[in-house]
């Protein structure tokens, strides 16, 4: 009862998603027709699987959902749903279509050997396990070589990552993640049927599948960036790309440097109590960008601007920032210019203007600045921007 209500609730979640994935196709990069169909395939199998036991039909009507007929279907999908999702392809591709030449080879394979199944020879069942072990596990490496150029191994990673990009990393890891567990089943229950006349067949270890399926399915549903698209978010996408720079995350509240001299010490006393405070009011003047243009602009003037002491700002960068006062200078230039960037600056201007704009006395010196921030050049982040 127990398993046959939790092959129904996935294949119900999976409907439910589904036409929520439906609605928001256009607007959810992560939704595509391989989706669409790898949801629809999971939803209906279990959905019959799971009514048929519950009504106690005939279990025989079960040889025509059998899991691994369909999942031969499902493993295709899921690797070009990951190749369109990685990769940025957003059109199908007549060419894609030979992917699914094997599974319905396969499929037909079964339906007419179906009826004799149980006088089949060793060596023919021994065969259909190989070829279906050989397919799985090219389709695995597919997948994995797919996750590794393009998250583990990407040797053109940077220090710019967006909410967007982590969405996506995080949906094709979930993805490989389901596609792992499935093959493995999808081998042991195919070996267990082929070799031990195992009256369960396609039944063994279901509910992994199941379980698996409606994790992923709640997931979605409960999280609007999945369900609906970051289309919906696209403000807060602009500012995480800003706010996740290390230009912003370079003050530290509780300095671990050791403090060795006698003022430092009475500094220490007098303003880690409002350190925030002061972060905060750096910050603050840091937003008035025309002060950090100027390449001359001190640590004295700044000061002087605040209305604090030098001796306390020179405390404060010394021991609550990462970084030297030259480089929080640079930094924020280089905010200024992504936060213009973002705003459409460049659709009227080049980059060189933009460089000037934000201070810098030649596009080179804004090139190298901008990439020692970033870990990209500027082309490079506006191409990513409109990706």
């Amino acid at each position: 009862m127990f398993l046959s209500l939790l092959q129904l609730n996935s294949g119900l979640l999976g409907f439910l998603t589904l036409f929520l994935f439906q609605i928001k196709s256009k607007s959810n990069v992560l939704v595509n027709i391989y989706s669409l169909i790898t949801i629809l395939l999971i939803s209906i199998r279990f959905t019959a699987l799971g009514l048929i036991q519950l009504l106690h039909l005939d279990p025989l009507q079960t040889r025509n959902l059998n899991y691994n007929g369909i999942f031969v279907l499902i493993i295709p999908c899921l690797y070009l749903y990951l190749n369109t999702l990685l990769l940025n392809r957003k059109i199908f591709m007549k060419k894609d279509l030979i992917h699914f030449i094997l599974p319905i080879i396969f499929i037909i394979y079964k339906i007419l050997l179906y009826p004799f199944k149980n006088t089949l020879a060793i060596p023919s069942k021994l065969t259909l396990f190989i070829l279906f072990l050989i397919y799985a596990v090219t389709y695995w490496f597919l997948n994995f070589n797919l996750i590794g150029k393009n998250i583990w191994f990407n040797k053109n990673k940077v220090r710019i990552i967006n909410k967007h990009t982590k969405l996506i990393n995080k949906a094709a890891l979930f993805l490989f993640f389901i596609s792992t567990i499935n093959i493995l089943r999808a081998l042991i229950s195919l070996y267990l049927q082929i070799f031990n006349k195992d009256s369960f067949g396609d039944m063994n270890f279901i509910w992994i599948p199941a379980v698996v399926w409606s994790i992923l399915f709640i997931n979605i549903l409960i999280s609007p960036e999945l369900l609906y698209g970051y289309n919906l978010f696209v403000d807060l996408i602009k500012k995480e790309n800003i706010e996740q720079l290390e230009i912003v995350n370079v003050w530290t509240i509780k300095s671990k440097k050791e403090i060795n001299n006698t003022h430092s010490i009475k500094l220490k006393k007098r303003l880690d109590s409002n350190i925030i405070k002061y972060i905060a009011e750096i910050e603050k003047r840091a937003s008035n960008i025309e002060s950090f243009k100027d390449s001359k602009y001190s640590i004295s003037e700044l000061a002087q601007d605040l209305r604090i002491p030098n001796s306390h700002l020179n405390y404060i960068f010394k021991y609550h920032c990462k970084i030297s006062f030259s480089d929080y200078k640079k930094n924020n230039r280089i905010r200024h210019s992504i936060e213009l960037i973002q705003s459409d600056y460049l659709r009227t201007s080049t980059l060189e203007s933009l460089a000037k704009e934000v201070g810098f006395t030649s596009y080179n010196t804004f090139f190298c600045s901008f990439k020692d921030v970033t870990g990209l050049s500027p082309k490079e982040y506006v191409v990513q921007l409109k990706a």
